[in-house]
């Protein structure tokens, strides 16, 4: 009945990438990216602005290295708590690891989104234009056993710094500030019985107007 507001959608994906080795924990590692979309629209719909989507711009950049037990890497980079329930993003950030011998493993990280990444409170004027600044700082801890079970825990705090296109529309209306607890458990019970869960608790603070 209705016409689909998009008929067609062409996407060209451009990226280039090297890295340097100098030992097996000191590495650095650059990937740029340009991407063209090409989005179709039906009549009357407003067309998509694809400008911050299309930029040419670094997709990852990392350099790795040990601080003494522990590894390093800074700069843009994926990052993911859990099972990226609640965090699986590219973030300009900071990371360190320490693990031991037994199969405990600690990670720690800081950092924030990137602005071309859309706001995923689409409330926000200019959500998709390059307005989304939230931080993250968190801890995880995994132990994986002798059967190769991975137990991981984990605290993420989330600070939304968004800001508006519009200037007459208060941004501390829509921030969304949260804190989550987690705790996961993966492995197999056999060659073909597989199994993964993922609890988690939300802590959130949103303004009062916003709630009113």
């Amino acid at each position: 009945i209705l016409q689909d507001p998009i008929s067609s959608v062409a996407l060209l994906d451009n990226r280039v990438w090297m890295k340097k080795t100098w030992s097996a924990r000191r590495h650095f590692f650059l990937r740029l990216r340009k991407l063209d979309l090409d989005i179709a629209t039906a009549p009357g719909v407003i067309p998509f602005d694809v400008r911050t989507k299309e930029q040419f711009d670094i997709d990852l950049i990392t350099y790795d290295f040990p601080v003494f037990s522990t590894d390093w890497r800074l700069g843009r980079q994926f990052l993911r708590v859990g099972r990226g329930l609640t965090l699986a993003d590219t973030l300009d950030a900071g990371r360190v690891e320490w693990r031991t011998s037994n199969g405990v493993k600690v990670t720690g990280f800081a950092g924030s989104t990137l602005h071309r990444s859309d706001n995923i409170d689409t409330n926000v004027l200019g959500f998709d234009q390059g307005h989304n600044n939230r931080t993250f700082i968190g801890i995880q801890g995994e132990y994986i056993t002798e059967q190769n079970h991975h137990i991981t825990g984990y605290f993420l705090d989330q600070n939304d710094n968004s800001t508006t296109a519009d200037s007459l529309q208060d941004p501390f209306t829509f921030n969304y500030d949260s804190h989550y607890a987690g705790l996961c458990a993966e492995g197999s019970f056999g060659p073909r019985t597989i199994y993964t869960s993922e609890l988690v608790f939300d802590d959130c603070f949103v303004p009062a107007e916003q709630v009113m």
